[in-house]
């Protein structure tokens, strides 16, 4: 009896975070013209990589607009592409609740024997980072290296489909919620104290394949996206409501 309930409940908090009406926005990027080009990312938009040139602006198959993120190294390896942001703020923003970190993933031409990893991390600081969302095993996830937070392992990501994976953090209560095409597929909690950080600022991309000898599989990233949000006061109502009753049910059962 519990899931419905669960599955009514997530559509609300979906419904009053889709009501959002301000956000502080700290970095975010469809890594379009006017941002990057064509193109090796290294030196576009402040972004670096190792080995170099790994990671590729591309106009083929975007997830919004017109140009996308492509990871497609020919041979087996873990590569890392870097850029500093301002501030991420994690334990408040003046007027607003919530800390959204996500990005769109799609894998393409993934052949069986073939594995892909892929780490996004924000607050890349503090060893692991401190918002995580990624790739493993097929399989997309959400964590946080904070307070031994847990590994969320979330559906399986659908070869050649964009699909959306994103961290909300509360920066009132210490929650965490993993979603994929905005649908929850769990949460964490860490406590407040953990979240008072002096300085936190930083995106890494983390991305690795282990391919079944060699092959043109690829993994692209877009709509890369770190800010903060207030729900409008109405969707906010909803929301404390829904998140009260998530809670309540969490303890009956």
């Amino acid at each position: 009896m519990e899931l419905p309930l669960q599955r009514g409940l997530c559509a609300l908090v979906l419904a009053a975070a889709a009501g959002a009406a301000q956000a502080h926005v700290i970095y975010t990027t469809g890594f379009e013209v006017g941002q990057t080009s064509p193109g090796p990312l290294r030196g576009q938009d402040l972004w670096s990589d190792t080995p170099l040139n790994v990671f590729n602006v591309s106009e083929n198959n975007p997830g919004e607009e017109a140009q996308s993120i492509v990871f497609a190294p020919g041979s087996s390896g873990i590569s890392l592409a870097h850029r500093t942001t301002d501030q991420i703020a994690m334990h408040g923003w003046p007027g607003m609740t919530d800390l959204m970190f996500s990005a769109m993933v799609r894998i393409d031409n993934a052949r069986e024997g073939s594995t892909f990893d892929l780490n996004i991390r924000a607050v890349d600081e503090i060893p692991g980072g401190a918002m995580n969302i990624g790739i493993q095993n097929g399989r997309a996830y959400v964590s946080s290296s904070l307070h031994d937070a847990p590994f969320l392992l979330g559906p399986e990501i659908e070869p050649g489909r964009w699909t959306e994976i994103m961290l909300v953090l509360n920066m009132l209560t210490g929650d965490f919620m993993g979603m994929v095409d905005g649908m929850e597929f769990g949460m964490f909690h860490v406590p407040l104290e953990m979240l008072e950080l002096d300085a936190s600022s930083g995106v890494t991309i983390s991305a690795g394949i282990q391919m079944d000898g060699p092959g043109a599989e690829s993994l692209q990233i877009d709509s890369l996206r770190v800010m903060h949000m207030m729900p409008s006061p109405g969707a906010g109502a909803l929301l404390g409501l829904g998140l009260l009753r998530v809670g309540a049910s969490r303890r009956r059962a």
